[in-house]
């Protein structure tokens, strides 16, 4: 059961970062894709500084390619999730984050040929449910439905394709190799990026025009990513990919806490909607995703 305690970390790490990355959107960068290559490329430092600690060696050219792709799938994914969050407020995307165990189970289903039983179907419809309250925004004269949703639903895809193949490839090559060999691959999406001449001008346009203290938020901010990519790989390394993504609901919790006491307490850093309504169908909404992550897990 050690596969917990590094699930736990991992999410309490995303649940900082999540946070964080709303706080710098709305306050520091409006470019979101920007943000995120940048943090893609700040990552490699963790491969850096687990180096020399592992005999690394390179897995076999299957294997190597199933993380190249595993890569793509987590790179790619980072574009809708950071999109999303320049759209929403964190507490709703985390809870959105709860669409994972589905399409990891979607997955396996195809690739393993694995059955879904009684309890999987009726926690899919918890986890649809949830969605569908998380999407919920009350006003005084009107509901609206975030669009928002859909592109969780895309990152979710994207996050549990990479699962699964990780979860794959780490029976049969050590985590930190593989771990490594992610992190390489991801650094080199982010930085291929750079050849599109617009996108190259807003990188460095964002940068020249970004101050001290947020540069210094977004370097810590990096660091804790990574940290939650290391004990979730290693999780899924110990344990099962939908049981470690299962673990979300914990994160849902987490995040819920500190964007409320932000929103209570120092609104200037973060505030989102906690009238008596919206609180009401987060709730819902998070009762929901832990239910139906517990019938299907």
């Amino acid at each position: 059961m050690l596969w917990v305690f590094f699930a736990l970390l991992a999410h309490v790490c995303w649940g900082m970062v999540n946070v964080t990355d709303k706080y710098i959107l709305e306050k520091h960068i409006r470019n979101p894709y920007v943000y995120i290559v940048w943090l893609s490329l700040l990552g490699i430092f963790g491969a850096i500084i687990l180096f020399p600690f592992i005999d690394f060696s390179f897995p076999s050219f299957q294997y190597t390619l199933l993380l190249f792709a595993a890569s793509i799938c987590y790179f790619f994914g980072g574009f809708p999730y950071i999109k999303a969050m320049s759209m929403e407020e964190a507490s709703r995307i985390n809870i959105w984050w709860g669409l994972i165990p589905i399409f990891s189970l979607f997955f396996s289903f195809i690739f393993v040929g694995q059955r879904f039983s009684q309890n999987e179907y009726i926690g899919f419809v918890f986890l649809m449910l949830g969605a569908v309250f998380a999407s919920v925004h009350l006003k005084k004269s009107a509901v609206s439905f975030s669009r928002a949703v859909w592109y969780m639903a895309l990152a979710g895809v994207s996050f549990a394709l990479y699962a699964v193949i990780f979860d794959y490839v780490t029976r049969r090559v050590p985590f930190t190799i593989a771990y490594i060999l992610v992190t390489i691959f991801s650094f080199c999406f982010a930085f291929s990026t750079l050849s599109f001449p617009k996108f190259r001008q807003q990188f460095f346009d964002h940068l020249y025009a970004l101050k001290r203290k947020p540069r210094y938020v977004i370097v810590i901010n990096s660091f804790f990513e990574q940290l939650g990519i290391f004990f979730n790989q290693w999780a899924i390394f110990l344990g099962v990919a939908a049981l470690v993504f299962a673990m979300e609901g914990f994160q849902f919790l987490f995040v819920f806490g500190l964007t409320s006491g932000f929103s209570l307490f120092f609104p200037s850093i973060i505030k989102e909607q906690i009238n008596f309504g919206n609180v009401v169908m987060k709730i819902l909404a998070l009762l929901s995703m832990v239910f139906g992550i517990l019938f299907v897990v």
